[in-house]
């Protein structure tokens, strides 16, 4: 939806007129653009068409805010090259293009894995975005979003769970809290060789759930002159029969950044010469560093409701595209 917003000159200009109207009535020192919805709801078949337009869009917006001495950041999801083909990362986004109308380009190193088992933002990863960073932006306008929290994944489960048990599925779990976690569940978490660690844990419910006896029964509700058909249908009636007992095990695996993991994420900025403005903690980004609005656009206009929602967890391994 935002795209065509983008597409439309007059739509365009409404749009860019409303967030300007946005960081003035709150006095804000700019605003963040956190539109995730080209990169995880259009879909990369759109990306040649919607680049340019995001390109003129930000080059309006830059204008627009800066002749008001207001700042403009742009929030992005990985990018590893400045070519517009698969293997370099959201493309869509163009971070070289819109440097120069931008104050920051923020990276968000995180969700790495969103729709298969796996690390939030492996060290391998994450020096991708800091090599393509260094090698091809102006450096003080770069800040590397970095997580603290991780995700338990549900991997599997063995018997009949009651009735509410999730047997699928994944949550954020905070980074302070998962050594807890581990500690309650008997667990000895290990740093793997991408720098995340790891742990896995069993969850045992038992429950009861009620059962019925079903009897089928001949249905006589015939229209009246009809044959009966060669097999009769028939209807079920059900009756409560008491409780039976349930039992199931859950496998989780777990994997989070640590302390050592975000100092080793420090220390790769820091050696490239990026800001460390930005963190994300269970999946929302946020920065100390300045008093600005984040905007996904779904509250500058009334059709793009929905856009924006964090990350990319609808489009699998961010670090794929």
């Amino acid at each position: 939806v935002l795209a065509g917003i983008l597409a439309d000159p007059a739509q365009r200009a409404a749009h860019i007129a409303a967030i300007v109207s946005l960081v003035e009535r709150g006095n804000f020192d700019g605003i963040d653009l956190d539109y995730e919805g080209f990169a995880f709801a259009d879909g990369s078949a759109s990306w040649p068409t919607t680049k340019p337009l995001w390109t003129l869009f930000v080059t309006e917006l830059g204008t627009a805010l800066h002749d008001r001495s207001r700042l403009l950041f742009a929030t992005i999801p990985a990018v590893y090259a400045p070519t517009d083909e698969r293997g370099s990362g959201y493309w869509v986004y163009n971070p070289v293009g819109i440097a120069a109308s931008v104050d920051r380009i923020r990276f968000m190193a995180y969700d790495y894995s969103t729709s298969r088992v796996g690390p939030n933002a492996p060290l391998d990863w994450t020096q991708r975005i800091v090599d393509f960073a260094k090698s091809n932006l102006p450096l003080d306008k770069v800040e590397l979003g970095v997580p603290l929290y991780g995700r338990d994944w549900i991997t599997g489960a063995v018997g009949t769970c009651p009735a509410g048990v999730a047997v699928t599925g994944r949550s954020s779990l905070r980074t302070a809290r998962a050594p807890s976690l581990a500690a309650a569940k008997g667990a000895t978490p290990q740093r793997q060789p991408n720098g995340e660690m790891l742990f896995t844990y069993n969850a045992t419910f038992t429950g009861t759930d009620p059962v019925t006896t079903t009897t089928t029964v001949p249905d006589t509700q015939l229209p009246p002159g009809t044959d009966p058909p060669p097999a009769a249908p028939s209807v079920s009636a059900e009756a409560p029969r008491g409780n039976s007992s349930t039992t199931c095990t859950v496998a989780h695996t777990v994997w989070y950044p640590d302390s050592g993991s975000t100092l080793a994420k420090f220390q790769q900025a820091l050696a490239a010469g990026l800001a460390l403005g930005g963190y994300a903690v269970a999946g929302a980004a946020t920065s100390p560093s300045h008093r600005t609005a984040v905007t996904s656009g779904a509250s500058m206009h009334p059709s793009i409701a929905g856009v924006d929602g964090h990350g990319g967890g609808q489009c699998g391994h961010h670090g794929l595209a």
